[in-house]
């Protein structure tokens, strides 16, 4: 049977409304009711064995009275044909043209449980994605050290000047820099020995940067110290080191000046995201020296 929407609706004595809506059946594959629009209400009607279907018209048995008694249709129990998957439904469908319903399980039809099992479901991707969004974080990070808040940038300072000796000395014929955004691969001393001095030297004079502008300025903030470094564009390494944030995203260069002047000795007091960095009562290390040095 092909039902279509805008169809009058008829009862056993006088016409009652129209057909706003059909809804199937999800194992029969067929039309078990027509939502019927009389009187500014929606309601759901059953297509029983004595309904007739016609062009442009459903003609039902009963009286006009008891059409009040079908209940009003609740949209939020019906999902569109659209929304599921049922194998063959479209070859048993017979509609034209309008909106097809199929009911939503009594189960699914409570709302706490649905957005426990949404979110339940997010929490599930978000799982699943992290092995692929991983390496995207790898190539937002910087090849400047330290990092990250946990990283012990003092111990990473002394493997790197080891390294630097051994491969001054020719121990290291082969060296893998895989944390740049481009890796490369330094081979013999030549190539080796130039590559870490760099580290070294430009972590050290960027200490030196910093330890001068907290001379200068007393108790700074992270971002006040990091509008007098970006004052500083004229050092080579200033310059290469602000040449490697991320456009327009100074956040990963200002935790790198928190790291480095806690790890300096210098003090944050203040109210917390207000802190300010003071110099500390003695020097553990003199980066004058040490950048001179090497």
């Amino acid at each position: 049977m092909t039902i279509k929407i805008k169809s009058k609706v008829r009862c056993s004595d006088r016409e009652v409304g129209e057909v706003s809506r059909v809804i199937i059946d999800p194992i029969a594959k067929s039309i078990s009711h027509v939502v019927v629009q009389s009187d500014g209400t929606e309601r759901v009607v059953p297509l029983d064995e004595q309904a007739v279907i016609t062009e442009g018209l459903v003609q039902f048995g009963f009286p006009s009275s008891k059409i009040g008694q079908y209940p009003p249709l609740e949209r939020g129990n019906y999902q569109q044909v659209k929304e599921v998957e049922i194998a063959g439904l479209e070859r048993h469908l017979e509609v034209f043209p309008g909106e097809a319903l199929v009911p939503v399980p009594t189960l699914e039809r409570d709302l706490s449980r649905r957005a426990f099992f949404t979110n339940f479901t997010n929490a599930i991707g978000v799982v699943l994605a992290l092995p692929l969004v991983y390496p995207v974080f790898r190539y937002l990070t910087f090849p400047m050290f330290p990092t990250f808040p946990d990283t012990n940038g003092k111990l990473t300072r002394e493997m790197l000047q080891r390294c630097y000796e051994m491969a001054s000395a020719g121990a290291v014929s082969l060296l893998i820099n895989s944390h740049f955004l481009s890796p490369a691969v330094y081979r013999g001393q030549d190539e080796a020995v130039p590559f870490l001095g760099t580290l070294l030297t430009e972590h050290d004079r960027f200490q030196v940067v910093l330890r001068e502008i907290l001379e200068d300025h007393d108790g700074l903030t992270v971002g006040e110290v990091y509008a007098y470094v970006c004052q500083r564009h004229d050092d080579p390494v200033v310059r290469h080191y602000l040449s490697m944030e991320y456009p327009d995203h100074p956040m990963s260069l200002q935790q790198i000046i928190t790291v480095n002047l806690t790890e300096m000795g210098y003090a944050a007091q203040g109210p917390k995201g207000k802190q300010r960095f003071y110099p500390p009562a003695s020097a553990t290390y003199d980066n004058k020296s040490l950048y001179k040095r090497l």
